[in-house]
Parts: C-alpha cells; sequence; structure tokens
C-alpha cells in the first residue's frame, strides 16, 4: 500500500472496518483543523503587542507565530487585510510569507 494511505491503515487498526476507519481519519482532521483556527483566532487576539494599531484586538506575537506556523503576527493582518505577509520583516517567522514569494519567482 502507498505511504499516503497510513491514516486509515491506523484507522482499520483501530476499529477493523475500512468505513470506521475513513470516519476515523476524517474526524481526527476536521478536529484538528477546528481546533487549530479557533487556537489561531483566540491566542492571536491575546497574547502579544499591537504594533501597528490599537483599534482592533489583534496582537503580533513570536511565540504565538511559532504556534501557529506564521499566524502569530495578526495585528498586521488586520490592519492591511489584502496582503499575504502576516510578518513583514525577513525575521519574521511566516512560512506561508516564504512559500508565496518562492511560487512568485518561479512563475
Amino acid at each position: 500500500m502507498p505511504n499516503h494511505f497510513g491514516p486509515q491503515r491506523f484507522g482499520m487498526r483501530a476499529n477493523g472496518h475500512l468505513l470506521g476507519a475513513l470516519v476515523l481519519v476524517v474526524a481526527a482532521r476536521l478536529t484538528f483543523v477546528h481546533h487549530s483556527t479557533f487556537f489561531v483566532n483566540s491566542l492571536a487576539h491575546f497574547a502579544g503587542e499591537a504594533t501597528y494599531t490599537d483599534g482592533h484586538t489583534a496582537r503580533n506575537s513570536f511565540i504565538t507565530a511559532i504556534l501557529t506556523l506564521g499566524e502569530g503576527y495578526h495585528n498586521f493582518h488586520h490592519e492591511f487585510p489584502s496582503d499575504y505577509r502576516n510578518g513583514v520583516d525577513w525575521w519574521q517567522y511566516d512560512p506561508t510569507k516564504v512559500l508565496i514569494w518562492a511560487a512568485s519567482k518561479v512563475g
């Protein structure tokens, strides 16, 4: 079996049925994605500094950026919502910014 079927194999071992394995994998993915989204929206509006404006509750925090894969510079995101970056300085951790920039260079 190809390696990308690992989660289904885990589910098969957990309950022994393919349908149950798929339900388990889908439920786990949805749970993880929703918790990650709510984690970003909660923590990024609570911890850190309002670097760009005090007009909203979003904050910038390096620790939040590490925990949320670059979403921690949330104050910039709310001040400039059409910009693709969250971290604008070169040293701010924002892997999405780097990926989009690299893709723009490749074409």
